[in-house]
């Protein structure tokens, strides 16, 4: 489903009109809250404005948009779903909140929704080519810095001389040229590292949001000999020292600032 043909008519004809929207955040009763170009607007009559007040309430609810964003069958995307996003087709991420209920967490209502929509953006420097494909690294960034792009455009640099396997867990790391990487999505970490290694001999894995139960998984992949490139939620290298009990293996961190395209690469001798 294309993203414009699930929004009501009063948002997709405002928005269609802009370029660079990087998310739009939708609540039953309350006025769209859209991001462009790292700036936060709110849909008002026939054009973006800055004021809460003067945005519109929509008459359609969260769940009419997700019937629509699911081609009308919520059902294939129920497990989706159940971990509190789904995928639309270009790598759109909806993030939804609402009230569960059940051991299954299944959703009964729907309040809000965050779409996150992919960008092609460059963002790895030139002088930092070579300092980033020469061993393995971590992006560290707060939620919606830019590490699922930093992981875009590095599957771009490496992936025409080496071998790159992408995990993909939630469908976010596609690129606009995925001819030339292996991709196994929506499997587990432990899964996909397993096999991949196993069965493509990659020189680099790029996987996304590493969590703190996977932190052995991922010294054993870096001890087989292949590269990993990957992320994690934090601010600094002290928060990743805390995600990780101080059991990390990498010893070359990117970190990002709260504006998209700004970065750091921090090397750490062990």
């Amino acid at each position: 489903m294309d993203l414009y043909a699930c929004l009501p008519i009063e948002v997709s004809s405002v928005l269609s009109r802009y370029r660079g929207i990087q998310e739009i955040r939708i609540r039953n009763n309350c006025p769209v809250k859209v991001n462009v170009g790292g700036s936060w607007y709110y849909i008002g009559k026939n054009c973006l404005v800055t004021e809460v007040s003067n945005g519109i309430v929509l008459d359609t609810d969260c769940k009419e948009i997700i019937q629509k964003a699911c081609n009308n069958s919520l059902y294939a995307y129920e497990e989706s779903l159940a971990k509190g996003f789904f995928v639309m087709d270009g790598g759109i991420r909806v993030g939804v909140c609402g009230s569960v209920s059940g051991h299954e967490n299944r959703y009964s209502t729907y309040t809000s929704l965050c779409f996150r929509i992919p960008n092609k953006i460059t963002v790895i420097r030139d002088c930092d080519k070579e300092k980033l494909t020469t061993e393995s690294f971590v992006v560290i960034g707060p939620p919606g810095s830019g590490k699922t792009t930093f992981l875009k455009d590095f599957i771009l640099l490496v992936k025409d001389k080496q071998n790159v396997l992408v995990v993909d867990e939630r469908g976010e790391l596609e690129t606009n040229d995925n001819k030339s990487a292996d991709y196994i999505k929506y499997s587990s970490k432990e899964y996909a590292f397993t096999v991949g290694v196993r069965t493509m001999n990659p020189n680099w894995i790029v996987c996304d949001e590493i969590l703190p139960s996977e932190t052995s998984l991922i010294r054993n992949v870096m001890c087989s000999g292949v590269h990993l490139a990957c992320s994690c939620h934090g601010r600094n290298i002290e928060d990743f020292n805390i995600l990780t009990d101080g059991k990390s293996s990498f010893e070359k961190f990117v970190v990002l600032s709260t504006t998209l395209g700004k970065y750091e690469i921090i090397e750490r001798k062990q």
